[in-house]
């Protein structure tokens, strides 16, 4: 069974212009090394669809179950959701095994998961001996620093616009030396910690390529969850 801390740190911060809200939690789980274990005996795969640079694998969904019971009252106050409806989650473990020359342009730049203005995402950082961590981003031309549905359009034109233009100007992963991007913010990586951010904002994982590994419990694992309100 995995249980919450009862004593986990919870701060919340505003990002940037558009003071996007960012729950951070450390020392989430009793027992993040029993989620360790369950991730080292997973069914991994590679990810259908998106733009994931490693491979993927289930959680357990009473790990799900226990956030959604424990931190509802503080995503609700974080991200305005209405208290008196349940959320919805879908989760993965994910691993980076990807290296740079397999990387299209949009996985060398920050990017968005989804445009719903109600969808949080959730990272947990499950290595003890990783670094890096997550950074949020400004794209510099446009000023944004998250891409709602109603920018969406616009966004990716403009990007692959500048990718026919500038593409060869990408040679490194995604961070804070990213051409046309602004680091704003970023949260190291630290075993047992947990981000939840709003889905659109403009995010990359910090790593240089050093921690790819396809061994769970020394490679970049994390298990990422998506969260909404069920309206109906």
């Amino acid at each position: 069974m995995f249980k919450l801390n009862p004593n986990a740190k919870i701060s919340f911060h505003r990002v940037g212009h558009e003071e996007q809200p960012l729950l951070v939690i450390d020392d989430l789980l009793q027992n993040p090394q029993e989620l360790v274990e369950y991730a080292k005996n997973a069914n991994w795969k590679n990810p259908k669809a998106g733009l994931y640079p490693g491979i993927i694998a289930e959680p357990p969904m009473q790990y799900l179950q226990e956030i959604a019971l424990k931190l509802k009252a503080e995503m609700c106050v974080a991200f305005n959701f209405p208290a008196h409806l349940a959320l919805s989650a879908t989760g993965f473990f994910a691993l980076t095994t990807k290296s740079l020359e397999d990387f299209d342009p949009w996985q060398r730049i920050p990017h968005l998961d989804q445009t719903d203005a109600d969808s949080v995402a959730m990272v947990h950082y499950l290595n003890p001996n990783q670094t890096g961590g997550t950074g949020f981003f400004r794209h510099i031309p446009s000023g944004y620093e998250s891409v709602s549905q109603n920018r969406h359009s616009e966004y990716v034109d403009e990007i692959n616009a500048w990718f026919a233009r500038d593409s060869d100007k990408l040679t490194d992963y995604a961070g804070p030396n990213t051409p046309n991007f602004e680091m704003i913010h970023n949260v190291p990586f630290k075993f047992n910690r947990a981000l939840i951010y709003p889905s659109y904002v403009l995010h990359c994982a910090l790593y240089d390529g050093s921690q790819i590994d396809t061994n769970p419990e020394t490679g970049r694992l994390t298990a990422n969850s998506f969260w909404i309100p069920k309206y109906v």
